[in-house]
């Protein structure tokens, strides 16, 4: 059970990370210099504890992860949402 626990953590750590990746490469500029900083400092503590055997570890790093980018998705959204309704009028928008 431990290392099916442990299996499926790394695998969740792998997606989070490529995730992180694909949002760093599309949206890189949507963060100053410290707040990049601190998103390859969580990554890099992840990849460390996803090499380890230690689930309950690695489920601790992903959740920093995970919380250390919450701003930065919302940042990613309201830009996606903006360049959606860029040029639109509200009442089209709310006809839909």
């Amino acid at each position: 059970m431990q290392a099916r626990a442990l299996r499926e953590q790394q695998v969740e750590a792998r997606r989070l990370l490529e995730a992180t990746q694909a949002a760093l490469a599309a949206d890189r500029d949507l963060l100053d210099e410290a707040e990049f900083a601190r998103v390859a400092q969580l990554m890099t503590g992840l990849v460390a504890c996803a090499e380890g055997t230690d689930a309950a570890a690695l489920k601790a790093a992903i959740d920093r992860l995970a919380q250390g980018t919450e701003e930065f998705a919302a940042r990613r959204m309201d830009r996606s949402i903006r360049a959606a309704l860029a040029g639109r009028r509200v009442d089209d928008v709310l006809a839909k």
